[in-house]
C-alpha cells in the first residue's frame, strides 16, 4: 500500500487533510474484505471499502480510497503529524493478509507572534520618591501556544517576569513593575523606557514582540514673579509738583 497527503503543510486548525491510500494486491489470489488502518483516522479505527464500493481485489488490481483529516491545535503545537496506515484482507484460499505500513508527515507552517503593550501610571512625576507603576500586556498575537517562562525587558528595569504558564492564541496576560523617582531624573526632564516580550515555542524557539516605549516627564516648577511694581497713581502727581517747584526756583536765580 502506499499513501499521500494534499496539502502537504498545514498552517491552522480545522484544516482539513485529504489522504490518499493506493492498496494493490501483490499476490496470486484474489483478496477480499480489505480494510484500511490509519493511526490519524477515526481514532485508529479500521474502515473498509464500503464508501468507495467493495474493496475486492484480483491479483494485480489496485484501488484507490480517500480520506479526511482535520487538523487539531495540538497538530499546530507539534508542528507535524506523522500518519501510519497500511490494509488488511483475506485471500480467496481463506488466509488473513497485511499490507506493508505506510507513513506520511506533513509539516505545519507555523506563525508564533507575542505583541506588547505599555502603559505608566502617570504622565508627570514632580518629586524625588514619587512612583511609577508601568503596566506590561503580552498577548498571543500568533497560531501557536506560546510557552513561559514569558518575561518583559525593559531597559530601565531590567528583566520583569509576567508568567511562567504557556498562552494559548488570543490569550493575554499582565505584569507590573514600578520606578521610584530619583533627582537624576528630575535633572532630565523626563523618563523614556523601551520594552520588549520573549516567550517560546513548542521546540523551544524564542519569541520577541514588537518594542513598545513609554515617556514620562517631569512637571516644571512654578516661574517667579520678575514684574516691576507699579508705582501708586499718586506718583504723577507728586513728579510734576517737583517740576514747577524747581522752575520757580529757577527763576529767581535769574532775576
Amino acid at each position: 500500500m502506499t499513501k499521500s497527503a494534499n496539502p502537504t503543510t498545514y498552517d491552522h486548525a480545522g484544516q482539513e487533510i485529504t489522504y490518499t491510500y493506493v492498496v494493490k494486491n501483490t499476490g496470486k489470489y484474489r483478496v477480499t474484505n480489505i480494510m484500511i488502518t490509519d493511526d490519524h483516522i477515526d481514532n485508529g479505527k479500521s474502515f473498509n471499502g464500503k464508501t468507495y464500493g467493495d474493496l475486492n481485489l484480483d491479483p494485480g488490481k489496485s484501488k484507490i480510497c480517500y480520506k479526511t483529516y482535520i487538523i487539531t491545535s495540538d497538530d499546530l503545537t507539534n508542528g507535524y503529524v506523522t500518519n501510519v496506515a497500511y490494509a488488511t484482507g483475506i485471500t480467496s484460499n481463506q488466509k488473513q493478509v497485511k499490507s506493508n505500513e505506510a507513513t506520511v508527515t506533513i509539516q505545519a507552517i507555523r506563525n508564533p507572534a507575542l505583541s506588547l503593550e505599555k502603559t505608566a501610571s502617570s504622565q508627570t512625576y514632580s518629586s524625588e520618591g514619587e512612583s511609577i507603576t508601568y503596566t506590561y500586556e503580552v498577548t498571543n498575537s500568533g497560531d501557536v501556544v506560546i510557552y513561559g517562562p514569558i518575561t518583559v525587558n525593559d531597559d530601565k528595569l531590567g528583566t520583569v517576569p509576567i508568567s511562567s504558564s504557556s498562552l494559548s492564541p488570543g490569550q493575554t496576560v499582565t505584569g507590573t513593575a514600578t520606578h521610584t523617582i530619583s533627582s537624576a531624573d528630575l535633572d532630565a526632564g523626563s523618563i523614556t523606557n523601551i520594552a520588549q516580550a520573549t516567550g517560546f515555542t513548542y521546540g523551544g524557539s524564542e519569541v520577541k514582540s514588537n518594542t513598545d516605549t513609554v515617556t514620562v516627564t517631569a512637571e516644571k516648577p512654578p516661574t517667579p514673579d520678575t514684574q516691576v511694581p507699579e508705582f501708586p497713581s499718586i506718583a504723577l502727581p507728586v513728579a510734576s509738583i517737583l517740576g514747577l517747584i524747581f522752575v520757580v526756583q529757577y527763576r529767581k536765580k535769574k532775576e
